[in-house]
C-alpha cells in the first residue's frame, strides 16, 4: 500500500474511532493530573482536574465549550490559597490554542479577549498569592509585582493564543490554495470539453447536415422518382433533422454541463413511429401513466429505447415485430426482437450496452441484455416513483 492509502486508511479510522480516542485522552489526562499532584484532598482540585480532563476530550470537536470549561478550570485553580500548578493549568493554555485554531468566529474573539484579561485576573492573583504560597504577602502592596505577574501571564497566554492563530492562519491558506486548484481542474475540463464540443460539431453535425441536403436534393431534384421513394428519402431527412438536434443539444451541454436539458428530444410515440414508417413493425405494450417528458425518467427511458430499437434494426431479423413493453408504474423497460440463433453472437457488452447500463445506474436503476431462446432481451429497471403520480 503507498503512502497515499496509508493516509486515506488512517483518515478513515480516525473519523470511526475519534469519539473514543478523545474520551481515552480525556481519561488518561485525569489519571494525570491526579498522579502528579499531592493534592487530591482538595475538592477544588479534583474538580479542576474534572473540567481540564473534560477540556483534553472536547478542544477538537468543540473547542468553544473547551475554552468556557478553561475559565472554569481557572476559577477552581485559584479557589484554595496559592496556586495549584500542574496539568490543570496547562490544560488552559490547550484550551486557548485550540480555540484560536479551531474555534469560530466570535470563539476566536472571545479567545483574543481571554489574553488580557487572563494576564489581569491571574496577575491580579499572583500579586496577592505568590506561587506555592498559602498566604497573602507584602508583594500585595507592591505595584511592580501585579506588573511582573500581568506580564507574565500575558506572555503565557499570548504565545497559545499565537500558536492556534497562526494554525487558523495555515488552514485558510491551505483551503484557499485547494479551492485554487479545484478551480484551475475545472477550468481545464471546461476546457477539454469545449474543444471535444467543437470537433464533434464539426465532424457529425457536418455529416447530419451533408446528409439532410443530399436527401433533400434527391427528392425534390427529379420529378420522375416513385413515390415510395420519395418517402423514404423524405423519411431520411427527417430523422436526419431530429438526429441533428439531438446533437446540437448534447455539444450545448457537453460545452456548458449546468445548462443541461433533461427532456428528451424524442418521445416513445415517436421513435415506434419512425420505426413503422421505415417498415419495421414495433408492439408497444405501455402501463401506468407516462411521467412528464422533462423528467430525468423519461429521458433515460427514451434514450435506452432509442439505443435498444437501433441494435434491434443493426442485428435482429428483418420484418419481424420488436416486442416494447414500459411499465410507467414500476419504472420498467423491456425491448425483445427475435434474433438468428445460428447467426455470430453479440458479446453484449458494446459502447452502446454500456451507456445504457450507465444511464439507468445513474438514476439508481439497473440494466441487463443478452440472449435469451431465440430473441435479444433488454431489460431495464430505474429506482424512484412515477413523478407524474
Amino acid at each position: 500500500m503507498n503512502r497515499s492509502g496509508l493516509i486515506d486508511k488512517a483518515t478513515e479510522w480516525y473519523a470511526r474511532w475519534k469519539p473514543w480516542i478523545w474520551g481515552i485522552c480525556a481519561i488518561g489526562w485525569f489519571l494525570l493530573c491526579i498522579g502528579t499532584s499531592g493534592r487530591v484532598d482538595s475538592v477544588f482540585f479534583l474538580l479542576s482536574a474534572l473540567t481540564s480532563s473534560a477540556i483534553i476530550g472536547l478542544r477538537v470537536p468543540l473547542p468553544g465549550v473547551s475554552l468556557i470549561l478553561a475559565w472554569i478550570t481557572a476559577f477552581f485553580v485559584m479557589l484554595p490559597p496559592g496556586l495549584v500548578t500542574g496539568f490543570p493549568s496547562v490544560a488552559i493554555l490547550i484550551a486557548l490554542t485550540s480555540a484560536a485554531h479551531r474555534g469560530s468566529v466570535w470563539t476566536k474573539r472571545f479567545a483574543a479577549i481571554s489574553v488580557p484579561s487572563g494576564a489581569i485576573i491571574g496577575g491580579l492573583y499572583l500579586s496577592v498569592y505568590p506561587m506555592g504560597s498559602e498566604f497573602a504577602s507584602a508583594q500585595t502592596a507592591s505595584r511592580d509585582g501585579f506588573l511582573n505577574s500581568a506580564v507574565l501571564m500575558f506572555l503565557l497566554l499570548g504565545f497559545s493564543w499565537a500558536i492556534g492563530t497562526i494554525g487558523a492562519v495555515l488552514d485558510n491558506n491551505r483551503d484557499r490554495m485547494l479551492q485554487v486548484e479545484t478551480a484551475q481542474r475545472e477550468s481545464a475540463s471546461q476546457k477539454e470539453r469545449a474543444n471535444l464540443a467543437r470537433d464533434m460539431h464539426d465532424v457529425v453535425a457536418h455529416s447530419l447536415s451533408v446528409m439532410i441536403s443530399l436527401s433533400d436534393g434527391a427528392r425534390l431534384s427529379s420529378k420522375e422518382l416513385p413515390q415510395e421513394t420519395k418517402e423514404t428519402l423524405e423519411r431520411i431527412s427527417q430523422v436526419g433533422r431530429t438526429s441533428l438536434t439531438e446533437v446540437r443539444s448534447l455539444l450545448a451541454q457537453l460545452r456548458d454541463p449546468s445548462s443541461a436539458r433533461t427532456e428528451s428530444l424524442n418521445t416513445v410515440e415517436g421513435m415506434v413511429r419512425d420505426l413503422h414508417d421505415a417498415g419495421t413493425p414495433v408492439e408497444l405494450t405501455v402501463t401506468g401513466p407516462e411521467p412528464d417528458i422533462a423528467s430525468p425518467h423519461y429521458a433515460t427511458v427514451t434514450y435506452v429505447l432509442r439505443e435498444a430499437l437501433t441494435n434491434a434494426l443493426r442485428h435482429g431479423l428483418p420484418n419481424v415485430p420488436i416486442n416494447v413493453t414500459i411499465d410507467w408504474d414500476n419504472m420498467r423497460l423491456t425491448v425483445e426482437n427475435p434474433i438468428d440463433p445460428h447467426g455470430p453472437q453479440s458479446s453484449g457488452e458494446g459502447w452502446g450496452i454500456v451507456g445504457m447500463r450507465e444511464r439507468a445506474e445513474l438514476l439508481g436503476g439497473s440494466l441487463k441484455s443478452g440472449p435469451l431462446g431465440a430473441s435479444w432481451l433488454v431489460q431495464a429497471h430505474l429506482s424512484g416513483e412515477n413523478e407524474s403520480q
